[in-house]
């Protein structure tokens, strides 16, 4: 175990899938992490920072089919969105 070694260990990751649910390793990490600094490395359309991922099919957001998807039909595409954008143009709350 890192902790009783007096090891630290760096993981780089995708948080949540597209609707904003975590991937089984990125709960576990959260579950047993001692200390969780989140380093964002992505920037949204609107120029804030995107903690989010978003999904894309024929440019438009979707917000149901499978976790991961390979090989389908239609221009798929992944977007990186800040909270705002997540929730008012994927989940399509207003304010």
């Amino acid at each position: 175990m890192a902790e009783l070694d007096n090891k630290t260990v760096h993981c780089y990751s995708l948080k949540t899938d597209f609707l904003g649910h975590f991937f089984n390793g990125s709960k576990r990490l959260f579950e047993v992490g001692e200390v969780v600094k989140i380093a964002n490395i992505s920037i949204c359309d609107c120029g804030k920072e995107a903690l989010y991922n978003a999904r894309q099919i024929n440019g438009e957001y979707v917000t149901e089919g499978d976790q991961i998807v390979i090989d389908m039909e239609g221009d798929v595409r992944y977007r990186p969105v800040c909270g705002p954008c997540f929730l008012t143009k994927v989940l399509k709350k207003v304010r």
